[in-house]
């Protein structure tokens, strides 16, 4: 319970605070599923929306392959952290993109 606490109060402390976005906390694919285009496929869908909507996009990326996603996705890092007696953290934000996301599809 107290690694629990200690991630979630990590979390808040540095979750950014006075601009809009939304917040991506869970984005997973089945380990047999990986490296399909799942993840890609499940960003590209959400991503249209916030690019109409003209919404940003924060999220915490937890391994090299994650945050490797996010950046084909134009997300852009920002000061990473580690939890107390817990994982290190890499917190990513990504505007709007005017485009569309245009430059995100041809990525990949």
């Amino acid at each position: 319970m107290h690694r629990f606490v200690a991630l979630d109060e990590a979390m808040r402390r540095h979750h950014p605070a006075g601009n809009p976005h939304h917040y991506l906390a869970f984005l997973a694919v089945r380990p047999g599923l990986q490296r399909c285009g799942l993840g890609t496929s499940l960003l590209r869908h959400h991503h249209a929306y916030l690019d109409a909507e003209n919404i940003s996009a924060y999220v915490e990326a937890i391994d090299p392959a994650g945050r490797a996603l996010f950046h084909r996705h134009d997300y852009q890092d920002r000061h990473g952290f580690q939890v107390p007696d817990g994982p290190q953290l890499c917190p990513m934000w990504r505007a709007p993109q005017p485009d569309g996301g245009a430059a995100d599809s041809a990525k990949n």
